[in-house]
This record gives structure tokens, C-alpha cells and sequence, in this order.
């Protein structure tokens, strides 16, 4: 009788625990959904507002500069109204970079290429981005230089043709004949010789280097100077 009791008691407590754990978990479930998707989803939602040389959709890249900090603006819901307000407050704060020389140095400083739209973009949240402002189509010609290296009188240049003593090297090497190689078989032709020279056929030759006076006078002009800015 009593391990019946016992028995008995022990089915009361466990259909007593089923029936709170139910009950929690149901009123869990009731709790969750009956919040609004948009406040879910959206609480304290900023607005981003951002410069880039990137075409925005769902990550910041390529930003040249954040304006999210001077809008300093946040909502409750990310809705269509939201994003319409968030994307003329970037406007506003964005129309004062039009065409800025900061901005186009920046982006010419991060490899943006020449005629590259940039501009602001905005966006609520998580929300895709979408353009606030256009900032201007940027300018970005890289400067081209041109280095001439031309070998001492007396020592020969090489990758050059004809291959003259002073002339000017191709490849920024002179090379002088140092002697004869009197046994045979010779080595293939342009075997080193450590770095201080290479045969040819039956002779030998040193490369010139400042050590032994034989390095070429280098000579390095603009061709086209380089310019950054708007068109």
C-alpha cells in the first residue's frame, strides 16, 4: 500500500512539471509573435550614410567617407517611410561633398579607376543600400615615367641593339670583355659566373657594377603627369 502511494505521488508531480513546462512554452511562443515584425526587426535601426567608389546593395565597401555619425539618426521600424527619411538626410549631409578634392584623393589613393561615379549611399538597418547623392564622376590619371639607363664609354650595353660601348641598356645592365677562356670545351654561352660576370663562347665577361665603375647612369622623366580630380 504505501509503494502504491508512493507511486501515485510520484505520477501527480510529473503530470504537474508537464503541464508548467507546457504552459511556459506556450506562453513563450504567444510572447514572440505577437511583437510586430517591422520592431523585430527593425528596433533602433540606424541610418547609414556613406561615400564610397563602390555600388552599394548589401555591405558598406569601398568607403571614402562615413557621414553616419553627422546624420546621427535612428528609428524604431525600417519601413518605406524610414528609408525615404534616412535617404534625404544623406542627401543633405552628402551635397556638401560634391566634387570635393578630399573625397577624389581618397579614392584616387584607393585604385578607383578613371571616370568612377561615386557616390552617397543610405540605407535603414538591414536594408539594402540605395544612392542618396551623386558626388561627381572622378578624374584619375596615373603619372607614366620613363627611365633611361645608359652605360659608361667604355663598357657595352646589354639587351640593346646594336650592343655599343655607352649606349643605352634595355634591361639596366653593362657588360665588359675581361678575357679569353683558353680551355675547351667551353661552357654554354651566358653561364654565370657567381654574379660577377658570364662567359660567351670562349670568352669572359663582367657586368659593370659601381664597384668596378661599370653601372649604367640612370635617368627618369615624366612622360605624362599624373592628374586626380572631378570631370
Amino acid at each position: 500500500m504505501k509503494r502504491s502511494g508512493k507511486l501515485s505521488l510520484l505520477l501527480v508531480c510529473s503530470a504537474f512539471i508537464s503541464s508548467v513546462a507546457f504552459m511556459t512554452l506556450e506562453a513563450g511562443t504567444k510572447s514572440a509573435t505577437s511583437r510586430p515584425k517591422e520592431l523585430a526587426t527593425g528596433l533602433n535601426a540606424h541610418c547609414w550614410c556613406v561615400i564610397s567608389k563602390d555600388s552599394l546593395m548589401y555591405h558598406a565597401t569601398g568607403v571614402l567617407k562615413d557621414l553616419t555619425g553627422e546624420v546621427n539618426k535612428t528609428y524604431t521600424f525600417q519601413g518605406q517611410s524610414q528609408q525615404d527619411d534616412c535617404q534625404d538626410k544623406c542627401q543633405k549631409k552628402a551635397h556638401g561633398y560634391i566634387k570635393d578634392q578630399s573625397i577624389a584623393a581618397m579614392a584616387c589613393a584607393a585604385n578607383a579607376a578613371d571616370h568612377t561615379d561615386i557616390m552617397a549611399w543610405s540605407a535603414v538597418g538591414t536594408a539594402w543600400y540605395r544612392g542618396a547623392e551623386h558626388i561627381g564622376i572622378l578624374k584619375n590619371i596615373p603619372q607614366m615615367v620613363q627611365t633611361t639607363c645608359t652605360c659608361p664609354s667604355s663598357w657595352t650595353c646589354n639587351g640593346c641593339s646594336p650592343q655599343v660601348a655607352g649606349g643605352v641598356t634595355t634591361d639596366g645592365k653593362c657588360k665588359k670583355w675581361a678575357g679569353l677562356n683558353t680551355i675547351s670545351p667551353y661552357p654554354p654561352d651566358g653561364t654565370p659566373i657567381g654574379s660577377w660576370g658570364f662567359t660567351w663562347g670562349n670568352s669572359i665577361n663582367a657586368w659593370g657594377t659601381s664597384a668596378n665603375g661599370g653601372a649604367p647612369t640612370c635617368v627618369t622623366t615624366v612622360i605624362q603627369p599624373g592628374s586626380c580630380g572631378w570631370y
